[in-house]
């Protein structure tokens, strides 16, 4: 299957409205590059404002042609997030695609990443559904996505389950970014990039 294409043609996840929560965390880059070469329309959020703009700056030197925004907010207060996805749904139409990336942390600060890691999953399962579980009532051949990169998080199953029922498929990848893999090698961008396209490709996997 064509994911993300080099030639021009449509892939998968072309015209696809994806929001990046803490788009400037280490792996979000990658992410984002991936989906605006994918064709998606692609909105970062992010609490960096400096960091976002050289994020935006970078996509866009990508895919000039593409539709891409940043936004500086904290996505782990609700008020602020509910208030982002009900703009991008009014400005783009919908909202096909959560992909929440964890922030950078010391070893030390593993708990506290874990807890904010957590609060931030919970609050866009929460205000992604509204939007993505309408998309479903309407055409119930419309599924959407929402997926977890980096740090654990405690509710991932109870989560999964719940929003089938909303069309939403809800996955998480844990990379190991401190050891090597069995074949000698740290993981890369593209080892994550992919599996994250083969999660928005899959029909069952959740």
């Amino acid at each position: 299957a064509n994911l993300i294409g080099t030639s021009g043609a449509k892939t998968l996840i072309h015209g696809k409205i994806a929001l990046v929560a803490d788009a400037c965390a280490p792996l979000g880059r990658a992410i984002a590059a991936a989906l605006v070469r994918g064709g998606s329309v692609v909105t970062l959020a992010d609490r960096n404002q400096k960091e976002g703009e050289r994020l935006l700056s970078y996509l866009k030197k990508i895919r000039p042609e593409a539709t891409i925004v940043f936004s500086c907010i904290d996505c782990a207060e609700e008020k602020a997030l509910r208030e982002h996805i009900d703009e991008i749904v009014l400005q783009y139409g919908g909202l096909d695609l959560v992909v929440q990336c964890a922030t950078q942390y010391k070893e030390q600060d593993l708990e506290k990443c874990r807890e904010r890691s957590t609060q931030l999953f919970r609050l866009l399962t929460t205000c992604a559904a509204r939007p993505m579980g309408l998309q479903h009532e309407i055409s119930k051949q419309q599924w959407s996505d929402i997926i977890k990169i980096g740090a654990p998080t405690d509710n991932l199953i109870p989560a999964a389950r719940k929003y089938l029922d909303y069309g939403i498929k809800v996955n998480a990848i844990y990379p190991s970014l401190q050891e090597l893999t069995p074949m000698g090698r740290s993981i890369r961008d593209e080892d994550i990039t992919k599996a994250l396209l083969y999660l928005i490709e899959q029909q069952f996997e959740t």
